[in-house]
């Protein structure tokens, strides 16, 4: 992983969103500041504001969130089709004869119109998958052991040995399941 410092000089653009129009009529302002990295422009940081100050601790998360992925100086562009993925469960809006999934998936788009408009992206991109496609999986992530107390493990080999029982029903290890007291 690449730590990119931020210049003293940054371009970028900022977008008005519209949602709810017709309703609470929201603008939401979206800046995306670029950076040249390795000859090509790159997403470097992203603000996300708006004067309904309910909404101020998500934005700055999600700013903060975008800008510390954008600063890895890694292909950012999954960010953007990750984003289209989410849903509100109240429903999608249209915007300009487009529907969006929500609030966020309205932001991914306008960060992969950014993305193409830039020359980070090519518009054959496919989305998510091709980003799978070429990461390559290699974990620096120190491993992790979770630990089970006496109990815990006693409840979780009762389970496993009624399993394994022939007259052992669904039923019952739904009643187990259930009688595992799990606190966190």
């Amino acid at each position: 992983m690449i730590k990119i410092e931020r210049p003293d000089v940054v371009h970028g653009a900022t977008y008005t969103l519209r949602w709810n129009e017709g309703v609470n009529d929201e603008l939401y302002y979206l800046t995306i500041n670029d950076i040249i990295y390795e000859g090509k422009r790159h997403p470097f940081e992203m603000f996300l504001t708006s004067k309904n100050v309910t909404h101020y601790a998500w934005e700055v998360g999600l700013s903060r969130m975008v800008s510390a992925v954008f600063r890895r100086g890694e292909n950012v562009a999954f960010v953007a089709y990750e984003l289209q993925e989410v849903f509100d469960p109240r429903g999608a809006q249209h915007v300009d004869g487009e529907e969006y999934k929500s609030l966020l998936a309205f932001i991914g788009k306008t960060l992969e119109r950014h993305m193409l408009d830039i020359g980070y992206i090519e518009p054959e991109e496919k989305g998510p998958q091709q980003w799978v496609k070429e990461r390559v999986f290699t974990s620096t992530a120190p491993s992790v052991e979770v630990t089970k107390t006496a109990y815990e493990k006693a409840v979780l080999d009762s389970v496993a040995a009624k399993e394994k029982s022939a007259d052992y029903s669904a039923r019952q290890h739904k009643e187990d399941i259930e009688d595992f007291d799990v606190r966190f």
